[in-house]
């Protein structure tokens, strides 16, 4: 028998090993040198001026759309919580069952993309204590923490997106490589092909492991810390915890048998977890995607925040009405980065403001026309950084998808 099969067998065999251990494990915490932006320059000013025409004295927030939206999908939400429920004492078909799982899945997702993530921005109102209530609400429904969501995605993901060892999104603790500055392990050969398990684990382990794990150790990542928790914080978080416990976990236990529980609880987390991958993934670790990592020598980057934002930003079929509706805007992701504090339902008019403005001032706007064309852009991105690097650049870089090759900036 070919022994060079053998060996590519064992190699597969030792990676799927790997990925099954030590999910969610923190190591020391290691202080990364902090990135910081030239000054802002023309272009932003000029966008924001254009934008603050384009609304003039019309409110930025608080659009009756969004509240509309939240009032189907808490509805929806209820109703497919409640019929699943009833299938332990009304005879159901289990095809039936596997599709409440996953209709609770994506309108877990939906409520994820609007509710909860415009209210945590501030975008939802411009009422403090309505983005906190809806905040609070979808996080207890969801089961994710606000505080710890807060410091990962508004302040390390937006702030420094795509920047390795800051951006917590590059983060999955070694089971995939989504940087290009991040060192290359013989088990990332195959992440191309895996990285569909790697994704279906995602909230499982952010909402049963990972929140735990950075709540008691205080760490984000091995690179981040946590902010510190007021005393109401520690509340909020148990509490939120707590009511998702008892609706996901307590009450079903009631009702139905441990495997039917498992295998039902498996079901709904792979399609939220599916659905949250395919529409944050696309956004950013793409071919035509900026990368970078602070050069300790030399930590001030030479783009201002407005220009890195556009380099490291994609956006995806940006003419699908139901992605828009679905995903919260986050297919409009560069208009997202550069106006986070407004709602997503004005996203499609902004980016004709942004698009031309970016092209009077030679700046990059990227955008995939279909939904599948950026998926193929992703998936060749994780085919291209599971080969084993020819240098490791200090600088930003992106990939040259005509090449296949890392190039500098």
């Amino acid at each position: 028998m070919d022994k060079g099969w053998l060996n590519e067998l064992e190699c597969l065999y030792r990676t799927l090993v790997v990925l099954v251990k030590d999910v969610v494990f923190i190591s020391e915490y290691v202080t990364p040198t902090k990135p910081s932006y030239s000054k802002d320059g023309l272009f932003f000013s000029e966008l924001r001026r254009r934008v603050d025409a384009y609304f003039g004295t019309r409110s930025r927030r608080d659009d009756p759309r969004i509240y509309r939206k939240t009032l189907i999908l808490f509805t929806l939400y209820g109703a497919a919580y409640l019929a699943l429920m009833s299938t332990a004492t009304v005879e159901t078909s289990v095809w039936i069952q596997v599709l409440l799982l996953c209709t609770l899945g994506f309108t877990c997702a939906a409520l994820g993309f609007n509710c909860f993530h415009d209210s945590i921005h501030g975008s939802f109102s411009a009422n403090s204590k309505i983005n906190r209530f809806v905040a609070f609400i979808s996080c207890s429904m969801i089961g994710a923490s606000r505080l710890l969501w807060y410091q990962k995605h508004n302040v390390l993901h937006h702030q420094y997106p795509n920047i390795y060892e800051w951006d917590d999104d590059l983060e999955t603790r070694n089971n995939l490589r989504l940087s290009p500055h991040q060192p290359w392990l013989s088990k990332f050969k195959y992440q191309h092909l895996y990285f569909p398990f790697i994704y279906a684990l995602t909230t499982l382990e952010w909402l049963f492991v990972k929140d735990f794990a950075q709540y008691f150790s205080q760490k984000i990542n091995s690179s981040q810390k946590t902010p510190k928790f007021t005393s109401l914080d520690h509340l909020e978080f148990w509490v939120s915890k707590l009511i998702y416990f008892s609706f996901f976990v307590v009450i079903p236990l009631f009702l139905f048998s441990i495997p039917q529980y498992l295998v039902g609880l498996l079901i709904m987390h792979v399609s939220l977890s599916w659905v949250l991958a395919a529409v944050f993934q696309p956004a950013h670790v793409m071919e035509e995607a900026s990368f970078s990592k602070p050069d300790p020598a030399h930590p001030q980057m030479t783009d201002e925040w407005a220009v890195y934002q556009m380099k490291t930003s994609v956006n995806f079929a940006p003419k699908n009405s139901f992605l828009n509706w679905f995903s919260g805007g986050l297919n409009y992701q560069v208009e997202h980065h550069l106006f986070p504090l407004i709602s997503h339902t004005h996203y499609p008019e902004l980016s004709e403001i942004v698009k031309k403005t970016a092209a009077e001032y030679q700046i990059p706007y990227h955008s995939h026309p279909s939904y599948f064309g950026a998926l193929r852009s992703h998936v060749m991105m994780l085919h291209h950084l599971s080969k084993v690097p020819e240098t490791q650049p200090a600088s930003s870089i992106r990939l040259d998808s005509s090449t296949a090759k890392t190039t500098l900036l």
